[in-house]
C-alpha cells in the first residue's frame, strides 16, 4: 500500500583498510614503540615507555575470563569491565594501576554488556536477558530483572531511573524502572 514505509537500502561499506606495518615521515617521528608485558590471569602490570619528560606509566591487565570483551566504563578512579559474553562477573579496576578493586560474580545471567556509571550505582544488561544494577563502589548487587531474550543493549540512567531497551513477546520496548529498587515504571513499544 502507499501508506508503508519507503525501505530505503543501506550502501556497501568500504573494504577495510590494513593498518600498515611500519610507517615513515613526520608521523613515524611522533610515535612510540611501546612492547606489553604480559600480566598472569587476574593480575595487572604498570610499566612505563617513552624517554625524558615524554615518559609515561601505563598498564595492561588480564582478566580471568577470555571471553570477547565490550566497551568500558569510568567512574570516581575506577574502570568497569565485564568479562566477556561467557563471564558472569563484572569487574572494577584501579584506573591507575589497573588492580582489581572488586569482582561481581553474582550476575543473574552471563554475558554483561556496556556499563553506564552514575553517582555511586553501575548499569549494564546481560546478553543472557537480564537487566543489573550495582553499588560502583563496592560491586553489591542491588537489583536485578530479566527484561526479555537476548539483550546485548546499554541501559541509561536519567534522574530516579534506569532506562532499558530489550525485546518482548511481539517485538521491542523502552522500559523505565525505578534506579533504587528496580521496580516497574512504564515502558513504551519502540521499533527495534
Amino acid at each position: 500500500s502507499d501508506s508503508a514505509p519507503k525501505v530505503i537500502k543501506r550502501p556497501e561499506l568500504p573494504a577495510m583498510v590494513e593498518a600498515p606495518k611500519e610507517i615513515n615521515g613526520a608521523l613515524a617521528d611522533k610515535l612510540t614503540k611501546v612492547k606489553l608485558p604480559t600480566p598472569k590471569a587476574g593480575e595487572a602490570q604498570t610499566f612505563k615507555f617513552g624517554k625524558g619528560e615524554y615518559e609515561r606509566e601505563a598498564w595492561v591487565a588480564k582478566l580471568p575470563e577470555s571471553g570477547q570483551l565490550v566497551t568500558v566504563a569510568y567512574s570516581n578512579g575506577k574502570i568497569f569491565v565485564g568479562g566477556g559474553f561467557d563471564s558472569s562477573a563484572m569487574y572494577a579496576l584501579d584506573a591507575k594501576s589497573g588492580k582489581r578493586q572488586w569482582v561481581s560474580y553474582n550476575l543473574a545471567d552471563p554475558g554483561p554488556t556496556a556499563a553506564v556509571v552514575d553517582q555511586d550505582e553501575l548499569a549494564f544488561d546481560t546478553y543472557s536477558c537480564s537487566l543489573a544494577v550495582l553499588t560502583a563502589s563496592t560491586g553489591k548487587v542491588l537489583w536485578q530483572k530479566w527484561t526479555g531474550t537476548e539483550t546485548p543493549t546499554q541501559p541509561a540512567f536519567t534522574k530516579d531511573f534506569v532506562l532499558a531497551p530489550h525485546p518482548t513477546d511481539g517485538g521491542y520496548a523502552l522500559s523505565a524502572y525505578k534506579r533504587k529498587t528496580g521496580a516497574d515504571v512504564w515502558a513504551a513499544s519502540i521499533d527495534g
